[in-house]
This record gives C-alpha cells, structure tokens and sequence, in this order.
C-alpha cells in the first residue's frame, strides 16, 4: 500500500463576546466591573482572556488593561481621575494574542467627585454647620 498520513480538519466559529457588563462600588478613583462569560459551546474558540479598554471621554485617551484570565469575571479599574466619564468595553483576546473585536459589552460611568464649594455656615461650643455643593454619585449609564 501507499504510506501517508491523515489530517483532521476541526472548524471552529468565532468567539462569542462576554455579557451582562455591569459597573458596581463606584469610588473617587475606581470602579468595579463584573460579567456573564460567553456560554460555552462545542466546536467554539475559547478565549485565552480578556482586556478592558477603558476610554477616558474627556481626554480620548484608551488604555487596555493587562490579559484578564479566561475564568475570572470581574475587575477593579484603578487611578481614574475623579468626576471624569469613562467608557469600559470587555475584549475577548484569542489565544494567538489576537484582539476578537466581537461587538463586546461597553459600560459608561463617572466616578464620584469631590464635594465643591464648602462654606462654614455656623459655629457654637458644640457643632459647625457645612453646607456643600452636591457631585454626581458615579452612576453607571448603558
């Protein structure tokens, strides 16, 4: 007979991004992020992680974050610059390295700013009256 040898062809479909981006604990400078990881089906890539493209809208200025592992679901964006508005967008990343730009989930929010305008209303032996001009809480915003 003829030597040879076979090869198995396997197909595979595109990676399905993450889901269900939520922002949480919004602090002055951080803010955490958590997600719904892709369900897992056969014959699919599976990512080797994910990054997080936190875009600061003020300054259009996009930093990733390092390759977030596969299993993990949640993240703590750190030295935001308090009272600017951030867009988080979760990335899938092919194990070749390769970013998925798969339409991932993207989350706007602002973190808390400081309190401005603080003015000594009263002073007595016991208490000292503050009033203050209120921030935005950092809310999330789809």
């Amino acid at each position: 007979g003829i030597g040879g040898s076979t090869t198995t062809l396997v197909a595979t479909t595109p990676i399905d991004p993450p889901s269900n981006l939520q922002v949480s604990d919004v602090k002055p400078t951080s803010v955490s992020l958590s997600w719904t990881p892709p369900p897992a089906s056969a014959g699919q890539q599976v990512p080797s992680g994910y990054l997080i493209r936190i875009a600061n809208v003020a300054s259009s200025t996009t930093n990733d974050t390092a390759l977030i592992p596969f299993g993990q679901t949640a993240y703590v964006a750190t030295s935001l610059q308090s009272g600017s508005a951030y867009v988080f967008c979760l990335v899938a990343v092919a194990s070749t390295g390769d970013i998925i730009e798969a339409n991932g989930p993207c989350k706007e929010s602002t973190p808390i700013g400081q309190p401005r305008t603080l003015r000594i209303l009263s002073v007595t032996p016991s208490s000292v009256g503050l009033e203050w001009e209120a921030v935005s809480m950092g809310q999330a915003a789809d």
